[in-house]
């Protein structure tokens, strides 16, 4: 009998009929908070260029797994995550017994793997824990990906996402991508790696939002938090919207739950960015911002130094939920 795991992680992301398919990966919690930790970046100095053509679309890159190479999609919400298809073939050993929960809380069982390699374009890591996901039976196959990398690797690197320069850079020296120590500013990492950082929410309260480049939106709020906050701020500067937010489909099935919110906010403020008055959608999982923030400017993750930086640059006007 395996150990039960340690941490909870999530992944959204949006197929190409422009329907959120979110996943979760809920692991539970244990003495070994750490274990999706484990792993080393082997080369010095690493560097690598990720096309990234469209913010609407996911961000897919190719890995090397036992001696073949796999299309991924680069998903900073969620650990390394496999097939079932490539864990049978490499037979990789079974540290931990878990539960798979998608983002509807769905539930199912699945196991952590540990990795000996894995090459990313020119870098390679080593000793890496890895979810075993239904790939076959979930939205993911509608990509034609073989699996997830993510933030139990991208720890070890600084990470630009450039999308008016239609690239992602990842690199192990800040100096590489042009850090700035004055003008970063601090951000955090939970104990999965995920990157999140403060949002302030019509000058009434702060949330505190992960970065995930496998989902669209600009930020969803957690429905937690979005409840906890409705009856203490004015409706002037946080209320409920006409309608509903999308239902999500999730890695084990349609969210049958109760509808997600529709939310007006004033006045979005990220870092020393205001972003302007919003409408958006709540979830059952996380607070998280994605890729439609890479819209509005260059987003820069110091994962070492728990660090980021945004340049914003002049867009359309920003995209909430419909």
């Amino acid at each position: 009998m395996f150990p039960p795991a340690p941490n909870a992680v999530r992944s959204c992301r949006w197929g190409r009929y422009w329907t959120v398919l979110c996943a979760a990966v809920v692991l539970a919690l244990s003495s070994s908070a750490q274990v999706m930790d484990q792993g080393r970046l082997l080369t010095h100095p690493a560097f690598h260029r990720i096309p990234f053509a469209k913010t609407s679309r996911g961000i897919h890159d190719t890995v090397e797994l036992g001696g073949q190479r796999y299309r991924f999609v680069f998903d900073t919400g969620a650990p390394l995550c496999i097939s079932e298809a490539i864990q049978a073939a490499n037979h990789y050993p079974v540290i931990y017994q878990a539960d798979l929960g998608d983002a509807n809380a769905k539930h199912s069982s699945t196991v952590i793997v540990l990795v000996d390699s894995i090459r990313w374009g020119t870098m390679l890591f080593l000793g890496v824990p890895a979810v075993v996901i239904d790939v076959a039976h979930s939205p993911l196959a509608r990509e034609h990906v073989a699996g997830l990398v993510g933030s139990n690797m991208v720890r070890h690197l600084v990470v630009r996402f450039d999308a008016q320069n239609k690239e992602v850079l990842l690199a192990d020296d800040p100096a590489r991508l042009g850090w700035d120590t004055t003008q970063a500013r601090p951000g955090r990492l939970d104990v999965q790696d995920n990157f999140l950082f403060a949002c302030t929410i019509g000058d009434c309260f702060t949330d505190s939002a992960l970065f995930d480049s496998g989902m669209r939106d600009l930020y969803l709020m957690n429905r937690t938090v979005a409840d906890s906050n409705l009856t203490r701020c004015p409706d002037s500067t946080f209320r409920i919207h006409a309608g509903h937010g999308r239902r999500s489909q999730g890695l084990l099935g349609k969210d049958d739950g109760g509808k997600p919110l529709l939310l007006y906010v004033s006045a979005f403020r990220f870092g020393s960015t205001d972003l302007g008055e919003l409408t958006i959608s709540t979830n059952r999982t996380r607070s998280a911002m994605g890729r439609e923030l890479l819209s509005h400017g260059t987003l820069t993750l110091n994962y070492p130094a728990a660090a980021y930086r945004f340049d914003p640059r002049a867009t359309a006007p920003l995209r909430g939920a419909p």
